[in-house]
């Protein structure tokens, strides 16, 4: 009989470079006005909230975080453009939302405001990575 292999994938290295490729297109939509827009800690991944840097509500990003988050979480999620999010909810158990506010010249963060969003990952996936 011949030898049966098995595939691995490291899920360590697999969110890594989805944060990376995230962070770059992030920095690009705020014209690099941060020194990072996502990256991972463990199975969480953290987003900068591109309301704290541009203008637009905060708390309208969030909510569309979290409402697509819960859509592509759901038992039967939207077929479309499942790219982004279908990623975000099959390679991370949260999402951590930074919203920084800055003090009144706008040059420095005086407070992180970190809304955190469940994906529901571990209990959608037979064999989360």
């Amino acid at each position: 009989m011949g030898r049966v292999t098995g595939v691995h994938f490291d899920g360590d290295a697999i969110r890594a470079d989805f944060a990376a490729t995230l962070n770059a297109a992030s920095l690009e939509s705020v014209q690099h006005r941060a020194k990072r827009m996502a990256w991972v800690e463990g199975v969480d991944l953290h987003v900068v909230n591109v309301g704290s840097l541009n203008e637009i509500d905060p708390e309208k990003v969030i909510s569309d975080w979290r409402s697509q988050i819960e859509s592509y979480s759901a038992p039967n999620p939207p077929q479309n453009d499942r790219c982004v999010m279908g990623s975000v909810v099959s390679l991370f158990d949260r999402i951590r939302i930074h919203t920084w506010v800055w003090d009144t010249l706008g040059q420095n963060v005086i407070r992180d405001d970190v809304t955190t969003i469940e994906t529901r990952r571990s209990q959608l996936t037979h064999h989360p990575i």
